[in-house]
């Protein structure tokens, strides 16, 4: 998922801030050179950030759970229980007619970078 970030530079390299939030580490080295050369005092630039979809607690957890059938995982999705509107779940399948269906958690505790009904890879998803 790349996120557009608006990054405000007041203070010159050494204080890169949008919203109060550290964005040195989002920089390549690259840029970090160039912003160091031109020394800016006061600009605004368009930062592209790759985000993980899953944080390492998630990836963890669904990559040891798929661990013995890998290679037969077509897709993961994350869906929403059509009887409750606060409530969502994973599903992983694994063939035509085989899935796995993950029990429900509270809407937005988990699994927050995955769009509902959305077919994720194992690539896509860094599993």
């Amino acid at each position: 998922m790349k996120l557009e970030k608006e990054v405000v530079i007041i203070n010159g390299y050494n204080n890169l801030t949008t919203s109060g939030i550290d964005f040195m580490n989002k920089f390549t080295k690259e840029e970090l050179e160039f912003l160091k050369k031109e020394n800016f005092k006061k600009t605004k630039l368009i930062l592209e950030v790759e985000e993980p979809i899953l944080d390492d607690a998630e990836r963890k957890y669904l990559s040891d759970v798929i661990r013995p059938f890998r290679n037969s995982v077509k897709d993961i999705i994350k869906r929403k229980n059509y009887n409750s509107e606060y409530e969502e779940y994973i599903v992983i399948h694994c063939g035509k007619f085989e899935s796995i269906v993950f029990p429900y958690f509270k809407k937005g505790t988990m699994y927050k970078g995955m769009e509902s009904n959305k077919e994720y890879t194992l690539e896509e998803l860094g599993l």
